[in-house]
């Protein structure tokens, strides 16, 4: 009890003080470089949000779940580029409804361009395609990319939208490109923890923000107990403040504190 009682007494004292399928050809085949298809996968969020905010209609939020079954879905049209996948299924059944429940689905798919904005430019001057994207009834896209040299068009890219009643857990906002934290707590990715990640935090705790890319939530635990919450923005607060001489902090940590 003794220790419970430190370890929360620790946290207020810093509290106080701070269904449609849609297909494009290809257009061209570029040649290879070596990049992170996560970030070009993220740059085509990015590029749906832009032009759905243009539209004046909300962002899509990236569901990590269905950017997984994207990159299947990718990845089976180097095989077959159809929205049949190779086991007679439609394409948009590849969303488990046990996993995720939604009202509606739609893919998009295409290939043999090199990059997000070559590609995006494909579903942009396709009709279908952008009826698709901004579509106001769809909340959630994942976004798969897949590259096979030895494939007819190499390159192979694919979109899943749903309409979910429900919050998918570990959905963020896409960034044109990735953030990639240096350290624990470091949100913005310049090597240091400050205000600037402290101010991101707490959008992200207190106003739901969800602009958070998978690489800096795990920064921003810096508790390191698997989970975001107001405890870490309190353990941020009090790093920044010079109380902490470290991060993360470990709940054994805490209690040690003196």
């Amino acid at each position: 009890m003794k220790t419970a009682a430190k370890f929360f007494s620790v946290l207020i004292s810093l509290a106080v003080t701070c269904c449609c399928m849609f297909t494009a050809q290809p257009v061209s085949c570029a040649g290879e470089q070596y990049i992170s298809l996560q970030e070009y996968a993220d740059r085509i969020g990015y590029f749906v949000n832009c032009a759905r905010e243009d539209a004046g209609l909300e962002p899509l939020l990236v569901a990590p779940y269905l950017s997984e079954c994207a990159n299947i879905r990718a990845e089976e049209c180097s095989v077959t580029f159809s929205h049949t996948r190779p086991n007679g299924e439609r394409g948009i059944y590849i969303v488990d409804e046990n996993v995720l429940s939604h009202n509606a689905a739609a893919e998009n798919i295409a290939c043999g361009n090199s990059t997000p904005e070559a590609t995006f430019e494909q579903w942009r001057t396709s009709e279908k395609h952008w009826k698709a994207i901004l579509n106001p009834d769809y909340n959630y896209i994942g976004i798969g990319v897949y590259y096979d040299p030895d494939s007819t068009y190499r390159w192979y890219w694919s979109q899943l939208f749903v309409a979910a009643d429900e919050s998918i857990k570990d959905a963020y906002l896409p960034a044109q490109y990735q953030v990639i934290p240096g350290c624990s707590g470091d949100l913005t990715g310049d090597g240091s923890v400050d205000c600037f990640d402290y101010i991101i935090m707490k959008k992200e705790l207190v106003n739901d923000f969800h602009g958070l890319n998978p690489l800096q939530k795990e920064s921003a635990d810096v508790m390191s107990d698997g989970s975001l919450n107001i405890s870490d923005l309190v353990i941020m607060r009090g790093y920044i403040l010079g109380k902490f001489k470290h991060v993360p902090m470990t709940i054994g940590d805490l209690i040690n504190y003196k």
